[in-house]
Protein backbone atom coordinates (compact mmCIF):
# COMPACT_ATOMS: atom_id res chain seq x y z
CA UNK A 1 0.00 0.00 0.00
CA UNK A 2 1.07 3.47 -0.76
CA UNK A 3 0.74 5.56 2.05
CA UNK A 4 0.32 9.81 1.37
CA UNK A 5 2.05 11.90 -1.15
CA UNK A 6 5.67 11.00 0.05
CA UNK A 7 5.94 7.52 -1.78
CA UNK A 8 6.41 5.95 1.71
CA UNK A 9 5.17 2.11 0.51
CA UNK A 10 3.89 -0.44 3.37
CA UNK A 11 4.43 -3.85 2.95
CA UNK A 12 1.30 -5.71 4.50
CA UNK A 13 2.75 -9.15 4.85
CA UNK A 14 6.58 -7.96 6.27
CA UNK A 15 4.98 -5.22 8.73
CA UNK A 16 7.62 -3.04 7.31
CA UNK A 17 7.85 0.61 5.30
CA UNK A 18 9.93 1.57 2.39
CA UNK A 19 10.65 4.95 1.06
CA UNK A 20 10.48 5.24 -2.72
CA UNK A 21 9.06 2.17 -5.11
CA UNK A 22 13.09 1.72 -5.93
CA UNK A 23 13.57 0.68 -2.49
CA UNK A 24 10.19 -0.79 -1.94
CA UNK A 25 10.52 -3.09 -5.12
CA UNK A 26 14.36 -4.34 -3.91
CA UNK A 27 12.13 -5.33 -0.68
CA UNK A 28 9.77 -7.45 -2.96
CA UNK A 29 12.07 -9.21 -4.62
CA UNK A 30 14.10 -10.30 -1.61
CA UNK A 31 14.71 -13.49 -0.05
CA UNK A 32 13.23 -12.69 3.48
CA UNK A 33 9.62 -11.51 1.42
CA UNK A 34 9.99 -14.55 -1.06
CA UNK A 35 9.81 -16.95 1.67
CA UNK A 36 7.35 -15.26 3.85
CA UNK A 37 5.15 -15.65 0.52
CA UNK A 38 5.86 -19.04 0.13
CA UNK A 39 5.31 -19.89 3.87
CA UNK A 40 2.06 -17.86 3.46
CA UNK A 41 0.84 -20.08 0.33
CA UNK A 42 1.62 -23.25 2.12
CA UNK A 43 -0.25 -22.18 5.10
CA UNK A 44 -3.57 -21.41 3.41
CA UNK A 45 -3.24 -24.76 1.13
CA UNK A 46 -3.09 -26.71 4.84
CA UNK A 47 -6.30 -24.53 6.06
CA UNK A 48 -8.37 -25.13 2.97
CA UNK A 49 -7.30 -29.02 2.65
CA UNK A 50 -8.33 -29.16 6.48
CA UNK A 51 -5.37 -31.73 7.28
CA UNK A 52 -5.36 -32.94 10.58
CA UNK A 53 -1.82 -33.96 11.30
CA UNK A 54 -0.77 -30.52 9.58
CA UNK A 55 -2.48 -28.77 12.20
CA UNK A 56 -0.59 -30.70 15.34
CA UNK A 57 2.55 -29.04 13.50
CA UNK A 58 3.57 -25.50 14.23
CA UNK A 59 2.55 -23.84 10.83
CA UNK A 60 4.98 -20.83 9.07
CA UNK A 61 5.24 -17.50 10.84
CA UNK A 62 1.59 -15.38 10.06
CA UNK A 63 -0.41 -18.66 11.56
CA UNK A 64 -2.00 -19.39 15.10
CA UNK A 65 -1.10 -23.37 16.93
CA UNK A 66 -1.92 -24.00 20.09
CA UNK A 67 0.54 -25.14 22.97
CA UNK A 68 -0.50 -29.03 23.67
CA UNK A 69 0.12 -28.49 27.68
CA UNK A 70 2.73 -25.98 27.31
CA UNK A 71 0.98 -22.97 28.12
CA UNK A 72 -1.77 -20.96 27.15
CA UNK A 73 -0.85 -19.47 23.43
CA UNK A 74 -1.36 -15.82 22.68
CA UNK A 75 -1.34 -14.66 18.89
CA UNK A 76 0.21 -10.47 18.07
CA UNK A 77 -1.92 -9.96 15.22
CA UNK A 78 -0.15 -6.98 14.92
CA UNK A 79 3.33 -8.83 14.98
CA UNK A 80 1.76 -12.23 13.72
CA UNK A 81 3.80 -13.48 16.17
CA UNK A 82 2.67 -16.58 18.53
CA UNK A 83 3.68 -16.68 22.01
CA UNK A 84 3.67 -19.43 24.63
CA UNK A 85 2.33 -18.51 28.07
CA UNK A 86 1.21 -15.44 29.63
CA UNK A 87 4.85 -14.44 30.22
CA UNK A 88 6.26 -14.96 27.06
CA UNK A 89 3.58 -13.15 25.56
CA UNK A 90 4.09 -9.77 28.16
CA UNK A 91 7.81 -10.07 27.15
CA UNK A 92 6.77 -9.41 23.41
CA UNK A 93 3.72 -7.20 23.79
CA UNK A 94 6.66 -5.07 25.89
CA UNK A 95 9.49 -5.56 23.82
CA UNK A 96 11.24 -3.01 21.41
CA UNK A 97 10.05 -4.96 18.10
CA UNK A 98 6.39 -4.59 18.81
CA UNK A 99 6.85 -1.46 20.22
CA UNK A 100 8.72 0.10 16.74
CA UNK A 101 5.72 -1.72 14.99
CA UNK A 102 3.30 -0.14 16.91
CA UNK A 103 5.20 3.61 16.55
CA UNK A 104 5.32 2.83 12.71
CA UNK A 105 1.77 1.83 12.15
CA UNK A 106 0.58 5.04 13.95
CA UNK A 107 2.77 6.59 12.29
CA UNK A 108 1.29 5.48 9.12
CA UNK A 109 -2.74 6.46 10.32
CA UNK A 110 -3.38 2.42 10.32
CA UNK A 111 -5.34 0.70 12.82
CA UNK A 112 -3.79 -1.65 15.26
CA UNK A 113 -5.49 -4.97 15.84
CA UNK A 114 -5.70 -6.72 19.49
CA UNK A 115 -4.11 -9.57 20.31
CA UNK A 116 -5.70 -12.73 20.76
CA UNK A 117 -6.17 -16.35 22.60
CA UNK A 118 -5.70 -19.31 20.49
CA UNK A 119 -7.84 -22.49 21.74
CA UNK A 120 -6.96 -25.99 21.18
CA UNK A 121 -9.22 -26.31 18.06
CA UNK A 122 -7.44 -22.93 16.61
CA UNK A 123 -10.05 -20.70 18.04
CA UNK A 124 -9.28 -16.85 18.15
CA UNK A 125 -10.39 -14.79 20.99
CA UNK A 126 -9.36 -11.27 21.72
CA UNK A 127 -7.46 -10.69 25.04
CA UNK A 128 -6.69 -7.69 27.26
CA UNK A 129 -3.07 -7.01 27.34
CA UNK A 130 -3.65 -5.08 31.02
CA UNK A 131 -5.66 -8.36 32.13
CA UNK A 132 -2.87 -10.79 30.83
CA UNK A 133 -0.39 -8.48 33.05
CA UNK A 134 -1.79 -7.68 36.19
CA UNK A 135 -2.49 -12.08 36.22
CA UNK A 136 0.89 -12.28 36.03
CA UNK A 137 1.51 -9.33 38.92
CA UNK A 138 -1.08 -11.40 40.56
CA UNK A 139 1.15 -14.67 39.89
CA UNK A 140 4.35 -12.70 40.67
CA UNK A 141 2.80 -11.46 44.19
CA UNK A 142 1.61 -15.20 45.38
CA UNK A 143 5.00 -16.64 43.85
CA UNK A 144 6.60 -13.97 46.57
CA UNK A 145 4.71 -14.48 49.20
CA UNK A 146 5.16 -18.28 48.91
CA UNK A 147 8.95 -17.80 48.59
CA UNK A 148 9.11 -15.72 52.07
CA UNK A 149 6.93 -18.04 53.68
CA UNK A 150 9.46 -20.95 52.36
CA UNK A 151 12.60 -18.82 53.40
CA UNK A 152 11.18 -17.97 56.93
CA UNK A 153 10.00 -22.04 57.73
CA UNK A 154 13.57 -22.39 56.67
CA UNK A 155 15.22 -20.33 58.26
CA UNK A 156 13.01 -21.37 61.28
CA UNK A 157 14.05 -24.85 60.84
CA UNK A 158 17.93 -23.80 60.58
CA UNK A 159 17.28 -21.54 63.95
CA UNK A 160 15.50 -24.98 65.19
CA UNK A 161 18.48 -27.22 64.46
CA UNK A 162 21.17 -24.51 65.57
CA UNK A 163 19.11 -24.55 69.19
CA UNK A 164 19.51 -28.78 68.92
CA UNK A 165 22.40 -28.50 67.93
CA UNK A 166 24.44 -26.08 70.56
CA UNK A 167 21.86 -27.96 73.60
CA UNK A 168 23.70 -30.83 72.38
CA UNK A 169 27.41 -29.20 72.75
CA UNK A 170 25.88 -27.97 75.89
CA UNK A 171 25.30 -31.44 77.08
CA UNK A 172 28.52 -32.93 76.02
CA UNK A 173 30.72 -29.76 78.25
CA UNK A 174 28.62 -30.45 80.88
CA UNK A 175 29.59 -34.30 80.73
CA UNK A 176 32.75 -33.87 80.12
CA UNK A 177 33.45 -31.43 83.17
CA UNK A 178 31.58 -33.90 85.49
CA UNK A 179 34.15 -36.59 84.18
CA UNK A 180 36.70 -34.56 85.02
CA UNK A 181 35.34 -33.53 88.51
CA UNK A 182 35.06 -37.46 89.08
CA UNK A 183 38.63 -37.92 87.89
CA UNK A 184 39.93 -35.56 90.19
CA UNK A 185 38.21 -37.14 93.02
CA UNK A 186 39.42 -40.36 92.05
CA UNK A 187 42.82 -38.89 92.06
CA UNK A 188 42.37 -37.24 95.30
CA UNK A 189 41.01 -40.41 97.01
CA UNK A 190 43.75 -42.69 95.14
CA UNK A 191 46.34 -40.53 97.15
CA UNK A 192 44.62 -40.43 100.51
CA UNK A 193 44.44 -44.63 100.10
CA UNK A 194 48.14 -44.89 99.44
CA UNK A 195 48.98 -42.29 101.68
CA UNK A 196 46.76 -44.28 104.27
CA UNK A 197 48.44 -47.31 103.64
CA UNK A 198 52.02 -46.04 103.80
CA UNK A 199 51.03 -45.07 106.80
CA UNK A 200 50.02 -48.22 108.29
CA UNK A 201 53.35 -49.99 107.14
CA UNK A 202 55.21 -47.24 108.71
CA UNK A 203 53.30 -48.22 111.92
CA UNK A 204 53.60 -52.12 111.11
CA UNK A 205 57.13 -51.77 110.93
CA UNK A 206 57.72 -49.27 113.99
CA UNK A 207 55.47 -51.91 116.03
CA UNK A 208 57.85 -54.77 114.59
CA UNK A 209 60.97 -52.83 114.90
CA UNK A 210 59.48 -52.34 119.03
CA UNK A 211 58.63 -55.54 119.59
CA UNK A 212 62.41 -57.37 118.20
CA UNK A 213 63.83 -54.84 120.51
CA UNK A 214 61.67 -55.88 123.53
CA UNK A 215 62.14 -59.15 122.82
CA UNK A 216 66.04 -58.94 122.53
CA UNK A 217 65.79 -57.21 125.90
CA UNK A 218 63.73 -59.84 127.84
CA UNK A 219 65.51 -62.37 126.33
CA UNK A 220 69.05 -61.17 127.17
CA UNK A 221 68.92 -61.40 131.01
CA UNK A 222 67.95 -64.95 131.16
CA UNK A 223 70.71 -65.99 128.36
CA UNK A 224 72.98 -64.63 130.34
CA UNK A 225 71.96 -66.05 133.67
CA UNK A 226 71.86 -69.38 132.12
CA UNK A 227 75.68 -68.67 130.69
CA UNK A 228 76.57 -68.58 134.09
CA UNK A 229 75.10 -71.10 135.56
CA UNK A 230 77.05 -73.84 132.80
CA UNK A 231 80.05 -72.32 133.56
CA UNK A 232 79.98 -72.89 137.12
Amino acid sequence: SVVGGNATYYCELCKISCMGSMTFKEHCNGQKHKKKESDKAAAERRANMGDEEASLKKPAQGHGYHSYGYGKMYRCELCEVSCTGDQAFNSHMSGAKHNKTVLLFKRLGKAIPNPSSISAKGEKTEVDVETVREELAKRAEKKAKDEKERIEKMTQRQQEDEERAQKKIEEIETRKVQMEERRKKWEEDRWKREEEWRKMQETSEKEWKEWQEYEQAETAPHLLQHGNAARE
